[in-house]
């Protein structure tokens, strides 16, 4: 039996995002009054100046799109391809999980915690919505490039059933 599901995710703004969206706001402002100074000194080439403002808010532009991160979850058959989509342009592959090659696959801060806490685990990999929201799950995996990894990601009922289809025994849900 053939299985695909779809599962897109939104990351939340946190403080440090919003933050940072503010000072890169205040930088252009300022960037933009500097470069106004200028163009009133400087009449000759004040056309330079203004391409300076308009570089600057488009780069401001495409740096906000950075901040707009979405990650899909695709399950194919047994295996979960999650990719990371940011300012709905560009795609990059994060990760992909065998559901038959997890170690586990639970609930963040149930009564696994202590495996997702393991520190021997090199690499941490968060497709989740926040890394502390409710709902999210964590697996364990070894994999052929990224060696053992820890999977923080945020799924709903499908891809859970999903992946206790093929591995009933790594999955819990408490």
């Amino acid at each position: 039996m053939d299985v695909f599901i779809e599962c897109l995710v939104k990351r939340k703004n946190t403080g440090k995002t919003i933050t940072l969206k503010l000072l890169i706001v205040l930088g252009v402002i300022v960037f933009s009054l500097i470069m106004f100074l200028f163009c009133a000194a400087f009449a000759s080439v004040s056309f330079v100046f203004l391409l300076l403002i308009a570089g600057s808010v488009y780069g401001a532009w495409w740096i906000f799109g950075r901040f707009n991160l979405e990650y899909e979850y695709i399950i194919t058959n047994g295996e979960m391809d999650i990719d990371k989509i940011m300012g709905k342009q560009n795609r990059k592959r994060l990760i992909t999980i065998n559901f038959r090659d997890i170690e586990i696959m639970a609930p963040m801060g149930g009564e696994h915690k202590r495996e997702f806490e393991n520190q021997s685990i090199p690499k941490t990999i968060d497709a989740s919505v926040l890394k502390d929201a409710p709902g999210n799950y964590f697996i364990v995996t070894r994999n052929q490039k990224q060696g053992l990894v820890r999977l923080i990601f945020t799924p709903d009922e499908r891809v859970i059933k999903s992946a206790q289809a093929v591995a009933p025994r790594k999955i819990f849900t408490n």
